[in-house]
């Protein structure tokens, strides 16, 4: 076999000389000339020496070319007996994965597999070489360069190696062993022993094997029926038995965070140990600073709870939580989890009445407004809604692009080219609350809602009005699921006993429509839905928010639901850019509309490592993406100039995968063997014989480069006499006298 075989291809170049041979031969061109022509006569007893003797250089040289093809090929005479200290190249893959910072008896089991490398240096021959690859979400090879083990002194590069390898922590990424494999083949190659090996250090977890990632092992291992680098597989101990507490997801608010609003802080976590846990202290932190403690009293192993911390956010802009367990259990790495989070400063609410004029004051809306910010009017500045009331004849000359949110309080009717701005303005992302009342006229709002552009703002056709104003209809909460009532619900069970409406408008409702709340007689009065694919979400009332046709403006719960209501307008918008990320996400970064330039950004790593990054202008924004986010943790932006944003934070999830507990089966390992993309599962007790009983051979190079060297003689010494011969031909050879 060949180690080198693609040099073969250079074995073409023989025709050369073959082809120089034929070119330069030696053509008699016939001369008159009378004193010589008794020449003709004499018989010339060199011209067959001279042939013979031009064919026999030409073969030399083409078997010098030859030679030297097959020299730089490489060939390989397998089969052959070679000692026990026979030379590798030994290439390592350490799975530097999550879960190998799970703890073994003693030390974790990252730390058990870097041992296994000091143990595998000292078992090689002084004339092998070692190289190492960890498996990370992308391989990191240490050693470019397979390092001698002939000095393992001080200062080498052996000891440099394992200097690096002590410091290393355990991962926290998932890991690709066939990837790694990859990058581990290439490394290996560059060795310069003949006889090649790899060892894959991990601890048999079957996520990171990818046993089912044909493209993988294909990239890894292309011809597994004649790969020539035998790769084995030599697991770390079990990890110990021990709970596990893994805090496994952390999420904050349930649609909107803004300021001076509670938000619910809800952190899951999950046993993945082999033993329960007790009395598990856990500490809620914002922003550096521990805002909370609880404690998970009791864990099983295998099971979850979820613990709630209630917190308000005074300052708005960009913050980061973190919840953590302070326990010693199975795997330290994921004790603690953490999330990123954008606080609104405002939400501009306009409010348009369907009073026809904007003199006097607005009677219709007052109990909205009041509920929508019901503070002292010293305090308006400080509260997250900011409404705005109009009338109706107001709105065309009012700009919408400010709010984010609008409210159409009992209008009677609106122009086609008014609701068909609206519309348009809903499908980018905004919310609407539409609110029908006894000044709305069913007909106008039928024909101009149902045709507006780009989409329709109400999936209902308005039919007759209901009326029950002798004994008033109760209200049934048909979605206690909704996010306009969650949260009532969970607070008081009955959150709305006791409202009642006298009067309301019918809604006929498209397929696939589900009320929120109805009334007992299953007449919807609330429905939801959305309009566009950028977000856009409309709420219609069919009963008035005056108190004229219901009590519900009356009720202590009228405040948080039409918060709520408005809240979950909003949701959306606040989702435009997301702050938690899985591991490997693409991180996008958006600047507010017409923001100052941006000269570079930075982006500091869990780990503390930085990265410079560009943001490019789009438009009237600037925008910035990176997929650098495979480690889990806390990121953050800094901006220059810094007046352009404070620093905002992002959070990536550790990955799910590294939560499973499956581990590779024998069949697993069978079945890796019989596709030949193994040779065998090793031991610490069977790795020195392995490494004895590899397969061997004998390079032949030194013995084609003697070959060369004798032929270059030879083609030297013929080329000497041939030139000889010709320029001394003696008379008598010539056939001119005659010997005596």
């Amino acid at each position: 076999m060949f180690l080198m075989s693609a040099m073969l291809l250079g074995l073409g170049l023989l025709a050369l000389p073959f082809l120089v041979h034929l070119l330069n031969r030696q053509k008699v061109v016939p001369i008159q000339w009378g004193a010589m022509q008794f020449l003709l006569e004499t018989p010339l007893k060199m011209r067959r020496q001279r042939s013979i003797s031009n064919w026999l250089l030409m073969l030399v040289r083409m078997a010098i070319l030859a030679m030297l093809v097959f020299l730089l090929a490489r060939p390989l005479l397998k089969g052959t007996s070679v000692a026990s200290q026979t030379p590798f190249d030994v290439g390592i893959v350490i799975d530097h994965s999550l879960s190998m910072g799970r703890r073994g008896t003693e030390r974790t089991l990252f730390e058990q597999a870097v041992a296994e490398v000091e143990h595998i240096a000292n078992i090689l021959p002084a004339d092998a070489t070692l190289s190492v690859t960890l498996a990370e979400a992308t391989p990191r090879v240490l050693t470019p360069v397979p390092i001698s083990l002939a000095n393992r002194a001080a200062g080498s590069d052996y000891a440099r190696l394992m200097l690096q390898l002590q410091q290393t922590k355990p991962g926290q990424t998932f890991s690709s062993i066939p990837t790694a494999l990859q990058a581990a083949n290439e490394s290996v190659a560059r060795g310069r022993n003949v006889q090649k090996l790899i060892i894959i250090l991990s601890d048999d977890h079957r996520p990171n094997w990818q046993i089912e990632n044909t493209t993988a092992w294909r990239a890894a291992v292309p011809d597994p029926l004649r790969n020539s680098v035998p790769i084995y597989s030599l697991p770390t101990d079990s990890a110990a038995a021990a709970a596990n507490v893994a805090a496994t997801t952390l999420t904050v608010g349930e649609g909107l965070v803004g300021v001076n609003r509670p938000t619910a802080i809800n952190a899951t976590f999950t046993n993945t140990g082999s033993t329960d846990a007790a009395s598990v202290p856990v500490t809620f932190i914002v922003d550096g600073r521990t805002i909370g403690t609880q404690t998970i009293a009791a864990l099983p192993a295998g099971q979850s709870t979820t613990l709630r911390l209630d917190h308000y956010f005074n300052e708005p802009g960009s913050h980061w939580i973190k919840v953590q367990t302070d326990i010693v259990d199975g795997l330290a790495a994921d004790n603690a989890t953490v999330t990123a989070v954008h606080v609104l400063p405002k939400l501009p609410v306009l409010i348009v009445d369907g009073q026809l004029s904007g003199v006097g004051t607005f009677a219709n809306a007052a109990f909205l407004q009041a509920a929508v910010q019901p503070v002292d009017t010293g305090l308006e500045s400080t509260t997250l809604l900011q409404p705005r009331v109009i009338s109706v004849a107001d709105l065309p000359a009012t700009s919408l692009d400010a709010y984010p949110l609008i409210v159409l309080n009992d209008v009677p009717r609106l122009p086609q080219d008014l609701a068909n701005r609206i519309a348009a303005h809903i499908s980018r992302g905004n919310g609407l609350w539409l609110i029908l009342g006894p000044r709305t006229q069913r007909d106008a709002i039928n024909d101009v809602l149902a045709k507006t552009t780009p989409a329709p703002l109400l999936p209902a056709r308005i039919a007759n009005l209901g009326n029950n104003t002798t004994t008033h209809t109760t209200i049934d909460i048909t979605s206690p699921e909704h996010p306009t009532m969650a949260l009532l619900v969970a607070a008081e069970r009955n959150a709305l006993a006791g409202a009642a409406v006298t009067q309301w408008h019918k809604l006929e409702l498209q397929p696939g429509v589900r009320p929120v709340l109805a009334t007992v007689t299953g007449d919807p009065l609330v429905i939801d839905h959305d309009v566009g694919t950028s977000g856009g979400r409309i709420i219609t009332w069919a009963t008035s928010v005056d108190a004229k046709w219901s009590n519900l403006p009356l009720l202590p719960n009228f405040v948080p639901l039409a918060n709520e209501t408005l809240y979950h307008l909003a949701a959306p918008q606040a989702a435009t850019q997301v702050y938690q990320l899985d591991a490997g996400e693409t991180l996008l970064w958006s600047s507010p509309p017409n923001t100052r330039a941006v000269e570079s950004v930075r982006m500091i790593r869990p780990d503390g490592t930085h990265r410079d990054l560009a943001a490019q202008l789009r438009g009237d924004r600037y925008l910035l993406s990176t997929n650098d986010t495979t480690l889990p943790g806390l990121y953050q932006l800094q901006f220059t100039p810094s007046a352009v944003s404070p620093p905002v934070y992002y959070a990536v999830s550790f990955d799910r995968r590294e939560l499973e507990t499956t581990s590779l089966s024998i069949s697993d390992t069978e079945s890796l063997k019989q596709a030949g993309l193994i040779r065998d599962r090793l031991t610490r007790d069977t790795l020195a014989s392995a490494l004895a009983a590899s397969p061997t051979g004998t390079e032949l190079y030194p013995l084609l480069g003697l070959l060369v060297l004798a032929l270059l003689v030879t083609e030297v010494f013929l080329t000497r006499q041939h030139m000889r011969k010709q320029l001394s031909i003696k008379p008598e050879d010539a056939g001119l006298v005659t010997k005596s």
